[in-house]
Parts: structure tokens; sequence; C-alpha cells
């Protein structure tokens, strides 16, 4: 797929996952598996529906476990003008992450997060096969 339609698509993800939440008080958007980091990229791009000159998430956050990947992520996130403070990068376990989330958010009273799938997650998840249960 050329590069084009490539952000084409993302963008649109981005915009599909923003229309499943239309409480606009949720600001910060975390992307699970996040490979290279175009979802999360596109979501630190995404314009605010009401404000074009401010960003939709206040804070974007992108997990992905291996370095390498980690690396390219920013990168890419460069590429596109993105300074360092746009995405919070975590290198670590997605699943660790979200446990770890869930606890904390838990442990202080608050609301259980909101979740939606993403294609970054679906397409990690696609080729592997769920273990037998005993």
């Amino acid at each position: 797929m050329p590069g084009s339609q490539a952000n084409l698509l993302h963008s649109q993800i981005a915009n599909d996952v923003d229309g499943a939440f239309t409480d606009p008080s949720r600001t910060t958007i975390v992307d699970l598996f996040a490979g290279v980091g175009n979802n999360a990229i596109s979501f630190a791009l995404q314009p605010h529906p009401e404000d074009p000159a401010r960003r939709r998430w206040g804070r974007v956050v992108a997990v992905e476990r291996d370095p390498a990947t980690l690396a390219c992520a920013q990168h890419n996130a460069a590429l596109h003008g993105l300074g360092p403070e746009s995405v919070v990068w975590v290198l670590g376990d997605s699943f660790a992450f979200l446990e770890g989330a869930v606890a904390t958010a838990a442990a202080a009273g608050g609301e259980k997060p909101t979740t939606t799938s993403s294609s970054s997650a679906t397409a990690r998840r696609a080729g592997k096969k769920k273990p037998a249960r005993r």
C-alpha cells in the first residue's frame, strides 16, 4: 500500500476510534501493541472537533515491547513533525501495561478504563492461535 493510502487509512482509524468516545472530557488514549507508531501518530495529529487549532487528545500513550520497533515509531513520529512531548512512548509488554493501568484505576477508586479494539492490536493477534484449554 503506498504511503499516502496508508496515512489515509490510519487517519480513518483515528477518526473511527474518536467517534467511539462521545465524552470530550476523555483526553488520554493508549495505543497498545503500537508497532511502528502509525495509530499513535494519527491520534497525536488528530485535530479537536470543536477547535482545529488544538489536538483532540491531550495525551497519547504508545506501548511496544520491541526496542527496535519502538525506535522506528519514534523516528516515524519525528518525520511527521511530532516532538518527544507529543507521544508518551513506553517500552514494555502491552498486557502488563494494561493490567497495571486497571489496577491503578481500581486502587484510586476511579472509573474502569473504556476500551475499543484497534486495527493494530487486532492485526498483532490475527496470526496467533489461542491455546487449547485443559
